[in-house]
């Protein structure tokens, strides 16, 4: 995109994310570049599937079903049972180091934070397996599980999926102009694991559901208002979310979430990490999430 196009683009983003609180951008990356994604994905599929079968967890590796199938049968072998509603450590990789620091999506980043992005370590690739209670999650602002100290600052969340999804495969929905609620109070709903609210925020604004194709974007900041929900097809429904603030932000529970990385900086390029300086911080922390 050429420069003056890129800077009214900004100017254009930061007004409607103000506004909305959210940003759903149409075609921001190429489809095609989530193939090497899509692989870690599949592997990590099958590694786990032949850890539940050498436990004696399932008896059927279902290799010859396709990845939007293919976890769903696992599951369903297991009783219907997984132990984690979202994974993160089993696709760190290059191709999910190259993916986070996309010039597009770190163009619109910057135009939210500026121009030093820190990525965080709070990532999460989501298989959402149809009519499982503990993936449809309820209305919540990230702050939530960052913690409230992080109600004043801004750190930007971006759900990409991985699959086209609609209502019926449970897309993402929010409440438009709900960050400008401010901390909202909420408990935790131990049937869903799951944040909600006290009230019911659909009370104070309505619903937008944001259907996507492989190749858009969405992006909301930590008091967005937001859920997914239920999955009612016949097939999982990936995605994965990532996030990113300016550099001096900290927050109590950042000591929780793997090692995060310098994804741009307009003022020291060099320091900007590689996905050997980021994987080597990753391996020396310790951090492993269950």
């Amino acid at each position: 995109m050429e420069a003056s196009k890129l800077k009214t683009a900004s100017v254009d983003y930061v007004d409607q994310f103000e506004r909305d609180g959210y940003l759903l951008l149409r075609g921001l990356i190429e489809p095609s570049f989530f193939a090497g994604l899509l692989g870690r994905v599949e592997a990590a599929v099958d590694q786990r599937a032949r850890q539940l079968y050498e436990e004696g967890e399932i008896t059927d590796l279902h290799e010859r079903e396709p990845l939007m199938y293919r976890w769903q049968k696992i599951f369903q072998d297991m009783g219907n049972f997984q132990k984690r509603r979202s994974w993160d450590e089993d696709v760190i990789s290059q191709e999910l180091f190259d993916m986070m620091r996309h010039p597009a999506l770190l163009d619109v980043v910057e135009a939210l934070v500026g121009p030093e992005i820190q990525a965080t370590g709070a990532i999460a690739l989501r298989p959402k397996v149809p009519n499982d209670k503990r993936t449809t999650v309820l209305w919540h602002q990230d702050s939530h599980y960052f913690g409230p100290d992080t109600a004043k600052q801004r750190l930007i969340s971006v759900w990409i999926p991985l699959v086209d999804t609609d209502e019926k495969n449970g897309c993402m929905q929010v409440i438009p102009k709900s960050h400008s609620w401010g901390y909202v109070e909420a408990e935790m709903d131990p049937d869903h694991q799951s944040y909600r609210p006290l009230q019911d925020p659909t009370e104070r604004g309505d619903p937008f559901s944001c259907e996507m194709k492989v190749g858009d974007v969405l992006m909301f900041g930590n008091l967005t208002l937001h859920r997914s929900l239920s999955n009612t097809s016949d097939h999982t429904r990936w995605s994965i979310d990532v996030r990113y603030h300016a550099e001096g932000i900290d927050f109590k529970r950042a000591a929780s979430f793997i090692p995060g990385f310098l994804a741009r900086s307009r003022r020291s390029p060099a320091d900007v990490d590689t996905w050997e300086s980021w994987n080597q911080r990753y391996q020396k922390s310790g951090i492993h999430t269950e």
